[in-house]
């Protein structure tokens, strides 16, 4: 790990680790202490991560100012979503499935929703946000 910014993790009890400084997310497969897979494409100073519900991860690129999608196992970006987006930090999915993506210049959240690349921004009371709360996946009993 090199400057990791952020975290997640997937139903199988996949990390995956963000790496700032050095544009990498590393993928640790469950009780393992090395990566067995790295992503290093479609970074631009990677911020944070998290997992939608079909099993996809998603990248904030804060100085990219998007979204990056990696579509479940592959280490290639699919979709980028910058429609409301400026200086992504954190993200997050509800449980229907809605993207929530804080914008930490000019203080505001973006509503991405689940029909992209909608979105809706909310910016009262916001002050340079850092982080989305989520609901915690559920993951399957040992």
């Amino acid at each position: 790990m090199d400057s990791p910014s952020g975290d997640c993790l997937d139903k199988k009890r996949t990390l995956y680790v963000v790496n700032e400084n050095v544009n990498t997310i590393a993928e640790y497969k469950a009780g393992q202490t090395s990566p067995y897979q790295t992503i290093t494409t479609g970074l631009d100073i990677p911020g944070f991560c998290a997992i939608d519900g079909k099993g996809n991860l998603w990248v904030t690129n804060i100085d990219g100012a998007n979204v990056t999608e990696y579509p479940k196992a592959s280490v290639d970006p699919g979709t980028v979503i910058t429609n409301g987006i400026t200086f992504p930090i954190g993200i997050a999915f509800d449980r229907k499935g809605d993207m929530f993506v804080s914008n930490r210049s000019g203080g505001s959240g973006t509503n991405v929703g689940s029909t992209m690349p909608s979105s809706n921004s909310i910016s009262q009371d916001l002050d340079n946000p850092e982080g989305s709360a989520y609901s915690p996946p559920v993951l399957p009993k040992k």
